[in-house]
């Protein structure tokens, strides 16, 4: 049985969703409702993992922006429990350049 593709309309649905949350979260922050803006990062971290993995670029990038909240408000807990995801991405990211690197060598 063939793979299907990923449904475009689903992939923008999500996307979609991502950056509305993003930019509620930072409007929230802004505006010191940092309970919010937490709420709402996270549920731009959910809807990111949908669309791109656990360990995408992009979700690590929403983590950054959420442990810097977390920093902000002097949450040690919150940021080491975040600092072991970004670097799982982190090190996703090395190891998939370490590979291509390899195997461009002849």
């Amino acid at each position: 049985m063939a793979e299907s593709q990923p449904d475009v309309f689903v992939q923008e649905r999500q996307e979609t969703e991502v950056n509305l949350c993003l930019a509620g979260a930072q409007l929230a922050r802004m505006q010191g409702d940092f309970r919010r803006s937490e709420k709402l990062y996270r549920r731009a971290i959910k809807w990111g993992v949908q669309r791109w993995g656990k360990q995408s670029a992009n979700v690590g990038v929403i983590l950054l922006e959420l442990q810097d909240l977390y920093e902000s408000q002097g949450l040690t807990g919150e940021v080491e429990s975040l600092e072991r995801e970004i670097s799982a991405v982190l090190r996703h990211y090395f190891f998939s350049a370490l590979r291509n690197a390899n195997s461009g060598k002849s």
